[in-house]
């Protein structure tokens, strides 16, 4: 009878520990839009990895955050002409596990800026290591070519700013 209770107030904890799922990205499939005059724009993906699949991190431009980095998807934003820091970290996207990291990217205007997100997960010997080892990973941002990008985009989700809200 007490080992009945213990297992159940033990699935009890663990439901209750689950907090707030990670917000979804709804925005659609990729598809190219104009950028309005005096405006330039800044795409940030997230390519597949089925091994970093659970880490979400939220992507912050110039102070606020703008989105979520999840497993095949983008943050689109629009920007004024200037130079912008980005920083992937954490935040209320969920699960991350890594430290936070940042590039800074100049835009002029009308210009887009593409913004790669790579995830890998590698130990010591280039082994790959279960999840709950975290020593090790890379995270790396990069500007890419849009010729680059654009392979990628067409199968990946976008992910609005409104989906934090979710």
């Amino acid at each position: 009878m007490i080992k009945n209770i213990s297992i159940i107030l033990t699935l009890v904890l663990l439901v209750s520990c689950g907090g707030k799922p990670p917000p979804k990205a709804s925005g659609g499939t990729y598809s190219k839009t104009t950028i309005s005059e005096g405006n330039g724009k800044i795409i940030i993906y997230r390519d597949a990895n089925w091994l970093t699949a659970d880490k979400f991190a939220t992507v912050i431009l110039s102070g606020y955050a703008v989105g979520c980095l999840q497993h095949k998807n983008y943050v689109e934003t629009i920007v004024e002409p200037g130079e912008h820091g980005i920083t992937i970290g954490y935040g209320d996207c969920g699960p991350w596990g890594f430290e936070p990291i940042g590039i800074n990217v100049k835009v002029a205007e009308g210009e887009t800026k593409y913004i790669k997100m790579q995830l890998k997960e590698f130990g010591s010997a280039g082994i790959i290591t279960p999840w709950f080892f975290s020593y090790n990973n890379e995270v790396n941002l990069s500007e890419v070519s849009e010729s680059e990008a654009m392979s990628v985009l067409v199968n990946l989700k976008r992910f609005l700013a409104s989906d934090l809200n979710n």
